[in-house]
């Protein structure tokens, strides 16, 4: 899908930042060449924890490591007075709480 995060080309610099082949960082991560591999051409997705392990490597925090990346999609600003449980219980009511299902809610990138 078009709304994915893509984190290959960044690992990929990272790692080449800290002079480290796919091995060592596997090495070091405990996990596999092959997998490092396919995170950095994005045929897979890590978990958190495993890219927590990645970015421990690497001397990234993940909070840095996702600062200057586009989130995909983001819910619009709450009218006042909307809470979690009145999105639950509002029957999906545009009038407090807009979200996927109300026409003005629209994704941004």
């Amino acid at each position: 899908m078009g709304d994915e995060i893509k984190i290959g080309e960044k690992l990929r610099r990272l790692r080449m930042e800290n002079g480290l082949t796919q091995e060592e960082l596997a090495n070091r991560a405990y996990l596999t060449k092959g997998f490092i591999s396919q995170l950095e051409r994005d045929l897979t997705s890590p978990s958190i924890a495993t890219l927590k392990s990645i970015l421990d490597v690497l001397g990234v925090e993940l909070a840095e490591f996702f600062q200057d990346m586009p989130h995909p999609a983001r819910w619009p600003e709450r009218k006042p007075g909307c809470s979690a449980r009145n999105r639950a219980t509002s029957a999906r009511s545009t009038s407090c709480c807009p979200g996927p299902w109300d026409a003005s809610w629209t994704r941004s990138t």
